[in-house]
């Protein structure tokens, strides 16, 4: 086992591709998206916390995640509704995660 960095990103659908470009040019092997739902307590300015999200999870190298994150915060925090949250994790075969 080794540690990796799992980063999830809750976005707005017409986000997904650009943010899904962000992690292949970072250099992430691989992803995985999914519906959401939820709700918040903050006053959000989109329909993100109120209907149909999409969740982005990668899990990828210290180096990579640093690149990720670091991107997303560049090209879409000033404008743009969304979470990016990084989690180390424990994976088998670290290796296949760059």
């Amino acid at each position: 086992m080794g540690e990796r960095e799992l980063v999830t990103i809750l976005c707005e659908p017409t986000l997904e591709e650009k943010v899904l470009d962000v992690l292949r040019r970072a250099g992430a092997s691989g992803f995985s998206t999914m519906r959401s739902e939820g709700d918040s307590t903050r006053a959000w300015s989109l329909e993100v916390m109120e209907g149909a999200n999409v969740r982005i999870e990668t899990v990828v190298s210290e180096e990579t995640a640093a690149k990720i994150v670091q991107e997303i915060s560049k090209r879409f925090f000033a404008h743009r509704s969304l979470v990016v949250w990084q989690t180390t994790v424990r994976v088998q075969r670290p290796e296949r995660f760059h």
